[in-house]
């Protein structure tokens, strides 16, 4: 019997760990005729979307969010799409839909990592928002986070 309450132990850890989050949204960052998003991986050197290539940027909402925030984390900075400025404030995007377009095209900035999307119910102050990036305090943030990865090389922001 000693040997079986270990066992047991453990199956109901196992049995009580919690789930991935659902994603209730999703961003989809198109250039150079391919279209990638938080489930795609990016390539072992270089990147997804070259720098100076423009991309056009599209989403899905599932979770009935009304603002989204899209910014580029370089090695060196962050770069807001939307709002367009550092000093702006989240967009307002349908509230369900897929394949929606947002507005614009988009520089890639040189040495970008990632293109991130912030999905909230409430609209977000994008000085906020990079200081929360900078913290690495984004998940304080209710809504889904989509991480779009387009290099494995650059670093974090300095």
């Amino acid at each position: 019997m000693r040997r079986a309450l270990p066992v047991l132990c453990v199956a109901g850890l196992l049995a009580g760990c919690p789930k991935a989050p659902e994603r209730l949204a999703q961003l989809h960052v198109t250039c150079d005729g391919k279209t990638l998003d938080g489930t795609t991986q990016p390539p072992d050197t270089g990147q997804a979307c070259a720098a100076g290539t423009r991309a056009t940027l599209s989403y899905d909402n599932d979770g009935k969010y009304g603002y989204v925030t899209v910014f580029a984390i370089t090695r060196d900075n962050i770069v807001f799409f939307l709002p367009d400025t550092d000093t702006g404030d989240s967009v307002a995007i349908q509230a369900q839909g897929h394949g929606v377009s947002l507005p614009g095209s988009f520089v890639i900035p040189t040495k970008t990592r990632d293109v991130m999307a912030l999905f909230t119910r409430e609209p977000l102050h994008a000085k906020d928002v990079a200081q929360h990036t900078r913290d690495v305090k984004l998940a304080e943030y209710p809504g889904t986070e989509i991480r779009v990865r387009l290099s494995r090389e650059v670093g974090p922001v300095d």
